[in-house]
């Protein structure tokens, strides 16, 4: 069983807060022949099966952001996002995935999945926090790339850089290689 326990734990670790970014950001996508864009939401599929051809990303604001829905997540992406060969492996030991299901669903915090994951997580973060960057912590205005001193044009400008997304409706994430979207996403619409 320790394989099973080992696999179970490495999974819960990689998808623990896959949620985040997608509870943090707003994704606006317009489908074909539509004038306004809608929200996409994880659960309908990916921007390519909800026939997107545009979106756009932007930070949803700290009022809005349910802090505690990304804990949900992981469970419904866990299907997108690890192989059926693997779930099939796991299927083999059946409390190991229904530990690692109730985990991910954000129902359990007690047991071998949870407590190891948090506990590395801990871990992670305070050596982050020892060693990672100071910049993080430095709440000066920045310039931005075009010079302008204005503090909501550098936090504009830093969130371009951190979704690698031009301040128009385009197609640059680089979600393509999670199958996220593919293709066809160009141009602009409400820019």
């Amino acid at each position: 069983q320790r394989d099973y326990w080992t696999y179970a734990i490495f999974i819960g670790a990689l998808l623990h807060d896959v949620g985040k970014p997608l509870t943090d950001l707003r994704i606006e996508m317009r489908q074909p022949r539509a004038s306004e864009g809608t929200r996409w939401l994880p659960m309908a599929g990916s921007l390519l099966e909800c026939r997107a051809e545009q979106y756009a990303v932007k930070f949803a604001p700290k009022a809005e952001r349910d802090y505690g829905a990304h804990g949900k997540l992981g469970v419904m992406l866990m299907q997108r996002l690890v192989p059926a060969g693997a779930l099939s492996f796991l299927g083999r030991c059946p409390e190991v995935l229904q530990e690692l299901g109730q985990f991910l669903g954000g129902e359990a915090r007690q047991g071998a999945v949870a407590e190891i994951v948090a506990k590395a997580d801990q871990l992670s973060t305070k050596d982050n926090l020892v060693s990672g960057s100071r910049a993080r912590f430095d709440h000066r205005p920045q310039r931005s790339p075009g010079g302008a001193a204005d503090e909501r044009d550098a936090r504009d400008a830093a969130t371009r850089r951190a979704v690698a997304l031009e301040p128009r409706w385009g197609g640059g994430l680089g979600l393509r290689r999670l199958g996220v979207v593919r293709g066809q996403a160009s141009g602009r619409y409400g820019a």
